[in-house]
C-alpha cells in the first residue's frame, strides 16, 4: 500500500512539507532486488528509497506499507484530483477576512485588504516548484513557477505525451504490418496461391501434351511419305 500523509496529520515536531514544492508530476515506485526505487514520470532517473516507512519527495510525505514482491510497480498520481474538492464556501463578502496584520500581529482593520491583494497576486507570484533549501531544522522551497506557468507546463506535458503515444502507435502499427508480411512470406499453405499455381501447372501440362501430339503426327507423316 502507498499512503499520502496530509500536513495536518504529520508530527508537528517533524519537518513541515510545503505545497510550493509540488510539481504536478506523476511518479512510479518499483521493488527490485530488495530495494524500493522511485522516479518522476515520464523520464526521471531512479532513486533508491532509504526509508520506505516514511519519506519526502517533492513536497509529498509518502509511506509504503505491507510486503512487496520482486517486480511490483506502483504509479502515483498525487495531484490528479487535487481540485475536485474546490468549492465556494462563503458567498457574503462581509464574511471574508481580507484584512492583514501589522508587524506586531495586530489586525489592520476592516478597511484593509492585504489578504485579498495577496490572493490576487497568486496569479503571477511564483509559489510552485523550485529547489529545496535546508537550513537547520527548517525546509523551504524557492518558488520557480506561478499558477499560469504550472498550468502551461501541465498542458505542454500532456501534448508531448499525446504526440509521443501517437508516434509510438504508428510505429507499432507499421511493425505489426511488417511482421505479418514476413510471416505470410514463409507461412504454410495459402489456398488461393496454391490454386493459381495448380492451374498454371495444368496449362503447362496441356501445352506439353499438345506438343507431343504435334510431334507424333509429324513423325507419322514422315513415315508415310517414306513408304
Amino acid at each position: 500500500n502507498v499512503d499520502f500523509v496530509r500536513q495536518d496529520q504529520m508530527d508537528p515536531n517533524s519537518d513541515v512539507l510545503s505545497l510550493a514544492a509540488l510539481t504536478a508530476q506523476d511518479y512510479e515506485i518499483k521493488f527490485e532486488k530488495g530495494d524500493y526505487q522511485i522516479r518522476a514520470l515520464p523520464s526521471g532517473s531512479w532513486e533508491t528509497i532509504d526509508k520506505p516507512e516514511g519519506f519526502e519527495k517533492d513536497g509529498l510525505f509518502i509511506q509504503l506499507e505491507g510486503t512487496a514482491k520482486e517486480g511490483d510497480v506502483w504509479r502515483l498520481q498525487p495531484t490528479r484530483n487535487a481540485a475536485d474538492s474546490f468549492k465556494v464556501e462563503v458567498r457574503d463578502p462581509s464574511m471574508i477576512a481580507a484584512a492583514g496584520k501589522d508587524e506586531a500581529g495586530n489586525p489592520l482593520g476592516s478597511a484593509n485588504g492585504d489578504i485579498a491583494l495577496q490572493l490576487a497576486q497568486l496569479q503571477s507570484k511564483k509559489t510552485l516548484g523550485g529547489a529545496k533549501k535546508e537550513d537547520g531544522n527548517t525546509v523551504e522551497y524557492n518558488g520557480a513557477m506561478n499558477f499560469n506557468d504550472a498550468f502551461s507546463q501541465l498542458v505542454n506535458r500532456v501534448a508531448v505525451n499525446a504526440q509521443q503515444n501517437a508516434t509510438a502507435a504508428t510505429a507499432q502499427k507499421n511493425l505489426i504490418q511488417q511482421n505479418y508480411a514476413a510471416q505470410q512470406a514463409v507461412s504454410g499453405v495459402n489456398l488461393n496461391e496454391e490454386y493459381v499455381m495448380l492451374d498454371r501447372y495444368a496449362d503447362q501440362f496441356r501445352a506439353a501434351s499438345r506438343l507431343i501430339d504435334v510431334g507424333a503426327t509429324l513423325f507419322d507423316t514422315l513415315l508415310g511419305l517414306r513408304n
